[in-house]
């Protein structure tokens, strides 16, 4: 027995699935990120016959062709959404679906590309996948329950951290970065996955089994930067994408990504963004705004 629910913002709907079988495909415009949390399935996808296991994300959209051949003590879920939602929930304004340039900052693409490498399946690192499982969890709890009046907000930053951090395994995947198992490359990895907690340069030594200048000197040769600038800028980026796609307070925004205090998080992000966070917010939505009219 599934688990469907949905919620509608100018009557875009988010649907999830807490029993995804990937027998039905998502409904007409929407766009479909499925975990296979355990188990395993035999699929075709886009006329590639794909055995995917548990740790895998799979990117659908309406016109996606597939046929599942079987599934094997598959425990899956799945969140099902127009993309024009995450404008409308940001500024509460209709836009062209033709103007594209509205979503380049989020990697839709995911869920259209279809090359020899990728067919819409990501598999996920064992570094990210506890990540990738709260995220998709934490959004199927707040489109469940709905605990406060925030809870939209809450679903749409935990989808575009999936996306973000899913962009980033892509390319790893694709080897569009290069695929190695260096120190740097796992540690910008474990950046990644988990810059919400507390990262220290010994945590990470202890992690991969190495000492301060060899993982140092290889992260800045990898980066052109120290590990506490990257951690920074990378938190700053969701910072950005939270200000532009929600309503969150700036507390929660901090705390969701590792600042612990507001106060800390806007210093931060005036020194090395050039204006407040409430004024970046602004700015966005009189930039979109302004793109809507034209």
């Amino acid at each position: 027995m599934s688990a469907q629910c949905c919620y509608k913002t100018n009557n875009l709907p988010i649907f999830f699935n807490s029993n995804e079988n990937l027998v039905n495909p998502p409904p007409k415009d929407h766009l479909q990120l499925v975990l296979i949390e355990s188990g395993c399935t035999s699929i075709q996808i886009n006329r590639c016959r794909c055995f995917i296991q548990s740790g895998a994300l799979i990117f659908r959209c309406a016109d996606t062709q597939a046929h599942v051949f079987y599934n094997k003590k598959l425990k899956a879920k799945s969140i099902a959404f127009k993309p024009e939602i995450f404008e409308l929930q940001k500024h509460n304004f209709l836009a062209d679906k033709r103007k594209a340039h509205f979503f380049q900052e989020l990697p839709l693409y995911l869920f259209f590309e279809v090359n020899p490498a990728y067919v819409g399946v990501l598999p996920i690192d064992n570094i990210s996948s506890p990540k990738v499982y709260a995220l998709f969890s934490s959004a199927i709890y707040e489109l469940e329950n709905k605990p406060d009046n925030n809870w939209q907000s809450r679903v749409l930053v935990n989808l575009i951290e999936l996306l973000l951090l899913s962009d980033d395994e892509y390319k790893r995947f694709t080897n569009k970065e290069n695929l190695t198992t260096s120190i740097a490359h796992l540690t910008l990895e474990y950046i990644r996955a988990h810059y919400d907690k507390d990262i220290s340069i010994s945590l990470l030594c202890r992690t991969f089994h190495t000492n301060h200048t060899t993982l140092l000197r290889g992260f800045r040769e990898l980066t052109g930067t120290t590990v506490g600038q990257y951690l920074i800028d990378y938190r700053l980026k969701l910072v950005c994408e939270a200000l532009i796609y929600t309503s969150l307070t700036l507390g929660e925004i901090a705390l969701k990504f590792g600042f612990k205090r507001a106060s800390y998080m806007s210093r931060v992000f005036r020194n090395r963004i050039g204006v407040t966070p409430g004024q970046y917010r602004q700015n966005r939505a009189c930039l979109s705004c302004n793109r809507a009219k034209d």
